[in-house]
């Protein structure tokens, strides 16, 4: 929910909603005249509709104005950007006035009305729930056009996918009846991975709460689970790569990655799962926000905004949604990570507390979800192992598992101070760095080439048995 720089309003069609109601957007196209229409609901009774799930244009995140169209609401103009203007456009059937019930956050939310903001983004998760179908909305242009000329195959494609019932391999996927490698299908199917879609945090809720989840790109739709089957038996492996380069120059995307898409992709598969199986609470909500934590949003405010329906009631009353506290951005962080030490989850927090970058007035025990963590406290973060819900039962020790007491925290909530009980182990004589060696192979020669290194694996053993004895008796004097 990122439109607040996408929709200019002339003459307001919005009239103040009643709790629990949110708006569904009627579109109807008629020849070249597109006419909407707004209509409230109670959240527990809403129409058949579907959902849009989009990213923003690429004007919008450089903070330049980019064409916009207009159309008749409720008598007065709603003007959006030409994305979501052909996004609507090839979402009505193209048969003459067709309409279809839809859920636009940019149309169907006041975006100059800061407290409905607020109320919208805390009913979104049941939106989407609530929705037939939420369409991943990839664009149109010469992506469209590839997959266009190529539709007729690609709906083979998509046939011998389902055909495969979820196992699809690889080795299936370079033999008949597929396409022959460098084919253009797997080219124009392999360039929708490099859509902005993949990198926008808000998505992430919209698609793991889909009853049906499809992928449209101009008026070529795809499954998502079809499409996944396909990346996951490495679907960019097939594709011609001289012509999805020439792709990549003609549309911008030099920084954009076919891996950061695949794994999200991935992340996304694996949780829709998991919510379908145990329901839409995430069981452990520090692990997710590190997984995406480098995912984009327009106001850093919605590093956690973004997935209020993913945690429980009582987590999500720790929040007041605010959106005037931009300046202050870090204020829900501080909120949710409060909850969290007082729920048992304050070792977790301070494995990831570390970034790059952290404002002033955050304290340093909570994490900065808006910037990444250094290279060297990645490598250096102590995370937990096997966590099953059991707050007994810890994996933070250096190699070895341990059934211990929760340490005792105190949150001083009034002046954000965190207070850790604990025990000294020893302390950090050095710190060894060897990132270049691991990824290139070279572990073990680089730790025996420094002779600290050799001392350090030698006394490993002994401070192994030191740690499991204190854990067991923590009383020992040091």
């Amino acid at each position: 929910m990122e439109a607040s720089s996408e929709v200019y309003v002339a003459l307001s069609p919005y009239d103040n909603l009643a709790q629990d109601h949110v708006r569904v957007l009627q579109v109807t196209i008629d020849g070249a005249t597109m006419k909407g229409r707004l209509a409230s609901f109670h959240i527990d009774h809403l129409p058949y509709f579907v959902a849009l799930s989009y990213a923003w244009p690429v004007e919008t995140v450089s903070g330049t104005a980019g064409p916009v169209q207009s159309f008749e609401c409720n008598g007065s103009t709603i003007v959006i950007s030409d994305y979501l203007h052909t996004a609507l456009s090839c979402l009505v059937p193209d048969i003459a006035a067709s309409s279809v019930s839809i859920w636009i956050d940019a149309c169907c939310i006041d975006q100059s009305n800061l407290s409905e903001v607020a109320m919208q983004v805390q009913l979104m998760g049941a939106v989407y729930t609530h929705a037939c179908c939420v369409i991943v909305w990839l664009g149109s242009g010469s992506l469209a056009d590839d997959l266009s000329r190529n539709i007729k195959t690609v709906e083979e494609v998509m046939s011998n996918v389902r055909s495969t019932k979820g196992s699809l391999t690889q080795q299936q996927l370079n033999a008949p009846p597929f396409p022959r490698r460098h084919h253009p299908v797997w080219t124009a199917l392999t360039s929708l991975l490099f859509s902005r879609w993949f990198r926008r945090l808000w998505v992430v809720q919209e698609a793991l709460l889909a009853k049906k989840l499809e992928i449209v790109c101009g008026r070529c739709s795809i499954d998502w689970d079809d499409f996944y089957a396909l990346v996951d038996a490495e679907l960019p492996n097939m594709a011609d790569y001289e012509t999805l380069r020439k792709c990549m120059d003609r549309q911008g995307w030099a920084n954009l990655s076919v891996t950061d898409a695949s794994s999200s992709m991935g992340q996304i598969t694996f949780y829709r799962g998991q919510v379908a199986r145990k329901g839409p609470f995430l069981n452990n909500i520090v692990s997710f926000l590190e997984i995406v934590r480098e995912k984009e949003v327009l106001k850093p405010v919605d590093k956690v905004y973004s997935i209020l329906a993913l945690i429980t009631d009582e987590a999500r009353q720790s929040l007041t949604v605010d959106y005037s506290v931009q300046t202050q951005f870090w204020i829900p962080y501080l909120q949710l990570g409060g909850f969290l030490v007082t729920r048992g989850r304050c070792l977790e927090l301070l494995s990831v507390a570390q970034s790059v970058v952290r404002p002033a007035g955050l304290p340093s025990w909570c994490p900065n979800w808006n910037s990444v963590m250094p290279v060297s406290h990645i490598l250096a973060a102590v995370r937990p192992r096997g966590w099953n819900g059991d707050q007994t039962k810890f994996g933070y020790t250096a190699g070895i598992s341990a059934t211990i007491s929760l340490p005792q925290t105190v949150y001083v909530k009034r002046s954000t101070q965190l207070e850790v009980m604990g025990f000294r182990i020893d302390r950090i004589k050095d710190f060894i760095y060897l990132a270049d060696q691991i990824h290139r192979g070279r572990f073990e020669i680089a730790i025996c080439e420094n002779a600290f290194r050799k001392e350090w694996l030698l006394q490993n053993e002994a401070c192994l048995k030191r740690t499991r004895q204190l854990i067991k008796d923590p009383i020992i004097a040091l």
